[in-house]
């Protein structure tokens, strides 16, 4: 969330510092509100020769927001898709909330090889414990999660970002969901307000066969006090599948 807290622009100079401190191959970031924000991570990051993934900067309303997603890479991000949501309630009306899909190909040693990594970004219903709708809204983050998983353009997909939903609810949904599970440990909280996770790495898999092979996953939060309201996922892992395929130029800057 590069907006939290009374002083944006120096919190954004502290979110690049931290993010390049993590040498990260993939970031995704949701709450990239306002255009100058995203603009001046986008430039940060094109410097520094990452492809940058914005979907549309379209707002529902003049002073709603647009979805504030935003995914970074050190490899070409070939397409990608934004899907809004058809079913935001309270406050979240006013922003464009929705899923941003990215078709990742990773360059191995062989010219001729890739390895293809698919991710969705997203950020899910809003709901506070405290308001007599918590439970209404819980089960809308819900419709929106089988709603990624539906249309979901991939046969598996690493589905990343603030979802909103507590683990016990979480875990539900999962239990009656048999293509996505969690992708290593994401029992560890990342919104300290109420001591809860609502931040998750999750998989997804229609086709177990069009999987590729991921080991050694180890998933760690960071406390940052100040640069956000929710503590950053760090997931490592080892990514093997190379399928044949050409490597074209690519823009930096990819577009819907």
């Amino acid at each position: 969330s590069p907006s939290y807290g009374e002083d944006p622009q120096t919190r954004v100079s502290d979110i690049i510092n931290y993010l390049n401190s993590t040498n990260a191959d993939i970031i995704c970031l949701q709450e990239v509100w306002g255009e100058t924000m995203k603009q001046e991570l986008s430039d940060a990051f094109l410097a520094k020769n990452y492809y940058v993934a914005l979907p549309s900067w379209r707002k529902n309303y003049i002073f709603g927001e647009n979805s504030g997603l935003m995914t970074l890479s050190k490899y070409p991000i070939i397409t990608q898709t934004f899907l809004p949501f058809n079913n935001p309630r309270g406050i979240c009306r006013l922003f464009n909330k929705g899923i941003q899909y990215c078709h990742i190909r990773i360059p191995n040693s062989n010219p001729h090889t890739s390895t293809e990594l698919n991710i969705a970004n997203t950020h899910l219903q809003a709901s506070f414990a405290k308001y007599s709708s918590y439970l209404d809204f819980q089960k809308t983050a819900k419709e929106q999660l089988a709603m990624i998983i539906n249309e979901c353009p991939y046969e598996s997909c690493l589905l990343i970002g603030d979802l909103n939903l507590r683990k016990e609810n979480l875990d539900e949904f999962i239990k009656n969901e048999s293509k996505i599970q969690y992708f290593g440990d994401n029992s560890k909280i990342t919104f300290p307000e109420c001591d809860i996770r609502l931040d998750y790495i999750l998989k997804m898999t229609k086709l177990t066969n069009k999987s590729p092979v991921i080991t050694n996953i180890k998933n760690s939060t960071e406390a940052h006090v100040g640069l956000s309201d929710h503590f950053p996922i760090i997931s490592e892992f080892t990514l093997k599948s190379e399928l044949e395929s050409e490597n074209p130029s690519s823009p930096r800057r990819a577009s819907p």
